[in-house]
């Protein structure tokens, strides 16, 4: 891991040691460079191209957090026993809130058998849902340092 500021160089050297690792020897297959945006991972992926090539440099695995962990989990979703196929969304928290209110909508309200409720209230519903699920998801005890 390397914390540090904007403008510090830390592309151009992550992209320099993955040039070194490959011209060492090591397979570009074997490779994982992960950071916490999309935009750092689109500019590592050109830095990388331009100090390996084309060809090496596509067997370079460089990509978010949040991809690789989304990589993994369609690789093994079948064996968590969760229900869910490979092919999952994950929602950003626009599109969730989109989702509660089609709910809302289209279920809940038919349910109540009323339609008081109108579309602007319908979306403050829908965000609060999202961020009351949010944490609630948050809040959920895990394994973690319990001995």
């Amino acid at each position: 891991m390397t914390p540090s500021g904007p403008g510090s160089g830390k592309t151009r050297v992550v992209a320099a040691r993955v040039a070194r690792l490959i011209s060492q020897g090591c397979a570009p297959s074997s490779i994982l460079v992960i950071t916490f945006t999309r935009r750092a991972a689109g500019e590592l992926k050109e830095r990388i191209t331009k100090a390996v090539g084309a060809q090496a440099a596509a067997q370079v695995t460089a990509c978010t957090f949040h991809s690789i962990c989304c990589r993994i989990l369609r690789s093994y979703v079948t064996q968590l026993g969760s229900g869910l196929s490979r092919e999952f969304v994950i929602l950003d928290p626009d599109e969730s809130v989109m989702v509660y209110k089609h709910v809302l909508q289209e279920v809940v309200l038919p349910m109540l058998k009323t339609s008081e409720v109108k579309s602007p209230s319908l979306t403050a519903l829908a965000a609060d849902l999202h961020a009351f699920f949010s944490l609630a998801k948050s809040s959920v005890p895990t394994t973690y340092g319990i001995k």
